[in-house]
């Protein structure tokens, strides 16, 4: 891995934790889901991987709100991992381009990174403060915000983040 690919990891979790901060007001809305996934598309799974890492953690424990327990932070920082490393598979699949297609790829994609934090998240909450049936769907209004807000994201801002990373160059790391 290069000393720019360090570098990029680095400032993409920085953004990812900036992301979480933006929309605080909107409980679950956040922009770190998409700006994880955009680092994988950028540098390859390897380095979404760490981004969804690193920027779970700072989000989890650098939170106004208070830190998280530790298995609910295990938890996040899988689903952020696994959204990271998705990107980066997405990499070579998935070409800016206008069309219908496209746009419900992005849909699709925006809720399945939301599915990929939410599931975990709160299957391990609802284990965490219970009772399990009744937390966990009371958390599934709050996975609903975030699927929501999320597929909104992915279809309004990643075309626009695409066609920046196609004039910026990033090193490649898979």
């Amino acid at each position: 891995m290069t000393a720019k690919t360090v570098a990029a990891i680095g400032i993409f979790a920085a953004l990812a934790y900036a992301g979480s901060m933006v929309l605080m007001v909107i409980p679950n809305a956040t922009l770190s889901i998409l700006v994880v996934f955009f680092a994988g598309y950028c540098f390859g799974r390897l380095a979404g991987l760490l981004v969804g890492i690193i920027s779970s953690a700072l989000i989890s424990l650098f939170n106004p709100f208070g830190m998280v327990a530790l298995p609910l932070l295990g938890a996040q920082m899988a689903g952020y991992a696994l959204i990271g490393f998705t990107g980066g598979v997405m990499r070579t699949r998935l070409e800016p381009r206008p069309s219908v297609i496209y746009f419900i790829l992005l849909a699709a994609l925006g809720v399945a990174t939301a599915l990929m934090y939410q599931i975990p998240v709160s299957i391990v909450d609802a284990w965490l403060f219970g009772p399990f049936q009744a937390r966990l769907i009371m958390s599934a209004s709050f996975a609903l915000i975030t699927v929501v807000s999320n597929l909104l994201f992915f279809m309004i801002f990643f075309p626009i983040l695409a066609k920046l990373q196609k004039v910026v160059t990033f090193p490649v790391s898979r």
